[in-house]
């Protein structure tokens, strides 16, 4: 939605033959604050505001000016792209123990978060899935993660540290292009640094430590 009005949006009404919903339809209303559902709808449904999948399993929409602080129940499983992308106001958010993956531009542009742990659960975090979070100070990557996208933590500039757990074995292209990262621990499962993974960072960078050697 990119109508002008849409800065002023704070509540919308979804009838009961809405079936799909793109990714990005409510992407630039920043006063989004609640999500109505007929309850006749078979697709989908407002759980504390926000959009679900009508089985719960799914978090298809944060409402972006509901608050900081969202802790997302245990019960989803899935989470969609770009589901809290440009939610200006989120500071923290507590996410589900058993979703596997964090989706494509999930947290992108989310200005004011702090910090994030990945779930135990989690294998691949998606591409820029925290693209230019600029707050973002610490992250904690466990075990599971296989697989790291493109520019995930791109343009996180105050990002400064990343230990990348040993289960990692690829990191895609610009994933923490970080200008002020000083600090890098790179797993030793790891065998595969696309180009320009570290590129805005790499004239401060004064630390690496590398557990494997990487062909």
């Amino acid at each position: 939605m990119r109508s002008p009005l849409a800065k002023k949006l704070s509540t919308v009404k979804i009838g009961s033959g809405v079936r799909e919903m793109e990714d990005s339809v409510f992407l630039l209303c920043p006063k989004l604050a609640e999500f109505i559902f007929s309850e006749d709808n078979e697709a989908f449904k407002s759980v504390d505001v926000n959009l679900y999948s009508k089985n719960g399993k799914t978090i298809v929409k944060y409402a972006m000016g509901k608050g900081d602080i969202i802790s997302i129940p245990n019960g989803v499983t899935s989470i969609g792209k770009g589901s809290f992308s440009n939610c200006f106001a989120l500071c923290s958010a507590v996410l589900p123990s058993n979703i596997t993956q964090i989706p494509n531009a999930m947290f992108s542009h989310c200005e004011k978060l702090t910090g994030i742990t990945i779930p135990g659960g989690v294998k691949t975090i998606g591409e820029n899935a925290f693209f230019m979070c600029e707050s973002l100070e610490s992250v904690i990557v466990l075990q599971s993660v296989e697989s790291i996208g493109i520019g995930t933590f791109s343009s996180c500039n105050k990002l400064v540290e990343i230990v990348i757990s040993d289960s990692v074995s690829s990191i895609g292209v610009n994933a923490f292009s970080c200008y002020k990262m000083t600090s890098i621990n790179i797993s030793s499962a790891l065998t595969s640094i696309s180009a320009g993974t570290f590129s805005a960072c790499i004239r401060r960078i004064n630390y690496v430590t590398l557990k494997h050697i990487i062909h």
